[in-house]
């Protein structure tokens, strides 16, 4: 067999033709980024904090799989952030403290919100008064 020289001219044409097809999405619009699709997203992203606030679920099982999922949404992983973070005054160490997740994953959490644009400001949380932070239990 032999080989078949083509020029970049020839490719052109044929590569300019080239369309890319994506299936939609089969989910109502009202119920898109639910977890199982039973709720709204903000129900969703209430429920993963929840989740890791009464049970020893981390951060990583209550938001991150459902995330990767494509089951949460970006501004509901921020959302969640959020409200941990409203709830420790702005920390970021104390929010991996809350979430359940070991000291040595701290990098970890902070690479993940940056990587896939779920960090949020913490600028309007730690302008709290020392004495007005809520503290959380086992917190030093």
């Amino acid at each position: 067999m032999g080989c078949i020289h083509v020029s970049a001219t020839q490719v052109k044409p044929v590569r300019s033709r080239i369309v890319i097809q994506m299936a939609p999405i089969n989910r109502p619009v009202e119920t898109a980024g639910a977890v199982g699709g039973h709720g709204t997203a903000a129900a969703d992203a209430h429920r993963s904090y929840e989740r890791m606030i009464t049970s020893p679920s981390s951060f990583w099982m209550a938001v991150r799989e459902p995330f990767m999922r494509y089951d949460l949404t970006r501004e509901d992983v921020r959302q969640v952030v959020r409200r941990g973070l409203e709830r420790t005054s702005g920390s970021y160490r104390l929010l991996a403290e809350l979430f359940n997740l070991p000291s040595a994953d701290y990098e970890r959490f902070l690479t993940f919100l940056q990587e896939y644009d779920c960090d949020v400001n913490v600028l309007p949380f730690s302008s709290m008064q020392r004495n007005d932070r809520p503290a959380i239990e086992g917190a030093v």
